[in-house]
């Protein structure tokens, strides 16, 4: 029995991530330390990948053809707008495109709609349990689950054992794969930044797990599990968490963002964390690019660079994938099932949550717009420069803002809504959905109006 229990132990043992060997605040997967290549500083674009399984990756995908095609001149170079993309924020199925692109460049425009968009990979994931009886065994483990298969699917026909490090060598897109901490409800990216709490280094992690954690759906797949590992002697939390966790009256939004982090330092309460879809959070994976936007607080901050000049202009692309599929119990009297009352529960609140967090980026925008107009006015009327000096200290200094959001409900034929809202949240669609995905992906971008202003304001 005892012999049994060993070779389920080790058979069922994932592989978890690695404690860091020595700290150092500024090493690792962060911003800072990707290569820029021939990507400028003026022009700052942030690509968002929605989840909703192959239907976001598919929708996605359409978007980053489209970012191929269009070009714009910054810094007297004509460039395709792709190659400007700074940062990918990605959630569930849109990860998955968002990665392949991150690690492989033009490689996503070749082989990934043969790899997974047009592939079952629920089917894939299926069999790949059923015929190999050495994966029983595996799954009879406790520390083992669907999503430790996934994971290696993943990392086996799609990533090609790609780690963390493996990205850093890349350069530019910063990839920031979200998922959901099970226990806080709140988002957790996977960038050095975030493992610098776990004392974890990220750089051997397979991007396959982190993809898998970004998309691994309450119900369908389990938890993916990380080690929180007790601080070395040289770890020192970042100075503003102790600052914020003074000033609760002062700044409860940054309160409440300082509890979460310090919550990780907690080592006998936390040992493990466990994640799940980061739809379940923040299902448009704008929450982290919002923050750097607001604060200065994290490391990655487009504030700061804002401020100091370095950024002229902000783009925001949002490629949101929900749906609203037509419903037939409201025609009933007849209590609906579990089924629909837990797709209820769960989809629904996280789409109206998305819209709103969209709403609110566009509104930030216009309203950072509309002061730099105003101080722009206050600064042509002063004509003594000796009275101009407190305008360059002034937030959002002469920065354009472009918030391009990509939704169904922008789709004007009604047929058309009605059927891209009527496609399931899974990683199985027929060819024609796919493409139908892909043309509409890269048409509401063609299409949407600050995206065109952006466009027509660095024309080559």
């Amino acid at each position: 029995m005892a012999l049994a229990g060993g070779v389920l132990l080790l058979a069922g043992c994932a592989h978890l991530n690695e404690p860091l060997r020595q700290f150092n605040a500024q090493a690792g997967y962060r911003f800072a330390n990707l290569s820029r290549g021939t990507n400028s500083d003026e022009v700052f674009i942030i690509l968002a990948c929605s989840g909703g399984g192959t239907r976001a990756a598919a929708f996605a995908y359409g978007a980053l053809e489209q970012l191929r095609t269009n070009q714009i001149a910054v810094e007297g170079a004509t460039k395709r707008v792709l190659d400007e993309v700074d940062v990918i924020s990605s959630v569930s199925g849109g990860s998955f495109p968002a990665a392949y692109y991150a690690l492989y460049g033009e490689r996503l425009f070749v082989d990934f709609p043969d790899r997974f968009l047009n592939k079952d990979i629920q089917g894939a994931l299926f069999w790949n349990i059923a015929l190999r009886p050495q994966n029983w065994v595996r799954l009879a483990s406790p520390w083992f689950s669907r999503s430790d298969l996934a994971a290696e699917y993943y990392d086996r026909q799609l990533f090609g054992g790609a780690s963390y490090s493996n990205l850093l060598a890349r350069g530019r897109p910063f990839l920031m794969v979200n998922a959901t901490d099970m226990t806080l409800g709140a988002p957790l990216e996977f960038t050095q930044a975030q493992f610098d709490f776990l004392y974890s280094d990220l750089l051997p992690l397979s991007v396959a797990r982190a993809v898998t954690a970004s998309s691994a759906f309450p119900g369908l797949l389990a938890p993916i599990t990380l080690r929180n590992f007790p601080a070395g002697p040289a770890y020192q939390p970042l100075p503003w968490i102790a600052l914020a966790l003074e000033d609760r009256d002062l700044n409860l939004r940054r309160y409440r963002h300082a509890v979460r982090l310090q919550s990780y330092l907690d080592k006998t309460n936390r040992p493990y964390l466990h994640l799940l879809d980061g739809g379940v959070a923040d299902n448009l994976g704008l929450r982290g690019p919002l923050w750097s936007l607001e604060s200065g607080d994290w490391e990655w901050s487009l504030r700061r660079d804002i401020e100091n000049g370095k950024v002229k202009t902000v783009v925001i692309i949002s490629v949101d994938a929900r749906t609203e599929p037509a419903v037939q119990w409201d025609r009933r009297a007849r209590v609906p099932g579990a089924v629909p009352v837990l797709a209820a529960a769960g989809v629904e609140p996280m789409a109206n949550y998305s819209f709103e967090t969209a709403m609110r980026l566009q509104e930030k925008f216009k309203a950072w717009q509309q002061e730099g107009a105003l101080y722009a006015l206050l600064r042509n009327a002063l004509r003594d420069p000796a009275q101009q000096s407190w305008y360059a200290h002034t937030p959002q200094h002469d920065v354009r803002y472009y918030a391009v959001h990509l939704s169904f409900e922008a789709i004007r034929e009604e047929a058309w809504r009605h059927y891209c809202n009527n496609i399931d949240t899974s990683f199985c669609l027929s060819t024609n959905e796919v493409a139908n995905l892909r043309l509409w992906g890269a048409k509401l971008l063609k299409q949407n109006a600050a995206y065109q202003k952006f466009l027509k304001d660095y024309a080559p």
